[in-house]
Order: C-alpha cells, then sequence, then structure tokens
C-alpha cells in the first residue's frame, strides 16, 4: 500500500520508478483507476491528482474515455515549463548562456547532420536557402526562414533528444533571430554561413559543419553585441533595448 503521506507524489513515485526499471514501456496503458486504487488503497482525488502530476511532467498522456498510457516521447513543452523562471528575467548574463548552449548542442546537430543527411534533406535545405536569398530584404520573413533551416539541421540529424532540448529555446532563439534580422549587414552574413554549413554537411565533413556552425552561433551574439555598442555610441538609446530578449 502507498504511504498516506504525499500520497499523490508517491504515486508519480511508484509509476516513474516502474517505467525507469523498464517494467513499463511507452505506450503501454497504466491499469484502471479502479485497479490502482484497489491497490494502493488511495482515494480517487489522491490517484487522479498523481497522475495529473504524471501527465504534467509528461511522463503519461491521459485520453479520456481510455485512460492513461506511458507517453511515447519526450514533451518538450514539459521540459519548457522547467525553464519559465530562468527565461522569467532578460539580461545579457543569460542571453550568454543560452548561447553557449546553443553552441554546444547545434555544433553537435550540425555534426550528426553532416554524418546522415539523405538527398532529400540536402534538397529542403537548399530550398531554405534559396528562400532566404530571395528575403534578403525582408527582416521578418529572414529570421522566420533563419529559424527554419536551425530546426531543419536538427530534424535531419535525426536525434529526438536534441530535437526536444532544441524545442525548449525555440521561443527565446526565434526572438533573438527576428531581432538579429533587422540588421541588412547580419541577414548578408547569416546566409553566407548558412551556405558553409550546408556545404559541410553535403561533403559530409563533419569536423567543420561542427566547427562552422559554432563560429556562426558565436558570430551572432558578437554582432548582437555589437550593434547595442553602436546605439550607445549615437546615444540614442543608452543599450540596445533588445539585448537580453533572446
Amino acid at each position: 500500500m502507498i504511504n498516506r503521506v504525499s500520497t499523490s507524489e508517491a504515486v508519480v513515485n511508484h509509476f516513474r520508478d516502474r517505467i525507469r526499471a523498464g517494467e513499463l514501456r511507452p505506450g503501454d496503458p497504466l491499469p484502471s483507476e479502479r485497479q490502482l486504487r484497489r491497490d494502493f488503497g488511495i482515494s480517487r482525488f489522491s490517484l487522479r491528482e498523481g497522475l495529473a502530476k504524471l501527465q504534467a511532467l509528461g511522463i503519461v498522456n491521459i485520453v479520456h474515455g481510455k485512460g492513461a498510457f506511458v507517453a511515447e516521447e519526450m514533451s518538450s513543452s514539459s521540459l519548457e515549463n522547467v525553464f519559465v523562471p530562468f527565461f522569467a528575467v532578460r539580461d545579457d548574463g543569460r542571453l550568454r548562456d543560452l548561447f553557449e548552449a546553443r553552441n554546444v548542442i547545434e555544433g553537435e546537430v550540425a555534426v550528426c547532420a553532416a554524418e546522415r543527411r539523405t538527398e532529400a534533406d540536402l534538397v529542403r535545405l537548399r530550398r531554405l536557402l534559396d528562400e532566404m536569398k530571395e528575403a534578403l530584404d525582408e527582416p521578418d520573413r529572414f529570421g522566420d526562414l533563419d529559424y527554419r533551416f536551425h530546426h531543419e539541421i536538427a530534424v535531419v540529424a535525426g536525434n529526438r533528444f536534441f530535437l526536444r532540448m532544441l524545442a525548449i529555446l525555440t521561443a527565446d532563439v526565434r526572438r533573438f533571430l527576428l531581432e538579429h534580422a533587422r540588421s541588412p549587414r547580419s541577414r548578408r552574413a547569416a546566409l553566407r554561413t548558412h551556405r558553409e554549413i550546408l556545404a559541410s554537411i553535403e561533403k559530409q565533413d563533419v569536423a567543420s559543419a561542427g566547427r562552422i556552425m559554432r563560429r556562426h552561433i558565436g558570430g551572432c551574439l558578437k554582432n548582437y553585441a555589437k550593434s547595442g555598442r553602436e546605439v550607445d555610441s549615437r546615444g540614442s538609446q543608452g543599450r540596445n533595448p533588445q539585448v537580453g530578449r533572446s
């Protein structure tokens, strides 16, 4: 019988331990509420509270009329919620932390993409770069395509964990890329570097793909910080108001 102290948390721990042990696998149904209440000796309220917590954590999916099932994929929305307090504060230190995380993750994503890309993948990536060239004079469209290019490389990499980790950063990375695309110089530089990244992926040059991706992400942050200093020198705003909002 589950300990009646913090009963809902005990329900969470029970199923988390069973899943970790391999006793329950992705897609497996949990026993019915009636059976669980009988086995655990707990109230309907406590059981449902525990199941709701498991769902909020992305561990199980509850389907109305069918029951609860072990989740088959990691929940990026649940992971994103963990980072809400981090992104609640916008400052340059957190912007730097975000880019260090992107450097580590996306550098390896580019390596995996270079190793695993197919001809169909290359067609999609080339098409995105063609669209970016057409959008050089359209900052908003260019920023959106910039994000899509990075996301597509993650898809090509074929690593679901990397894809979910990047999904956590989606809103803030996308916001940064849209702001970064305000500068014509930044748009031209991004397109040029994206072409280098794609060339490395085409040649399956894994070392170059990772190195160029990391250089690209680091260069974006430097250019962004420089744009803030240029605003300072003109004395118009004292600081780029968007720095730290990525």
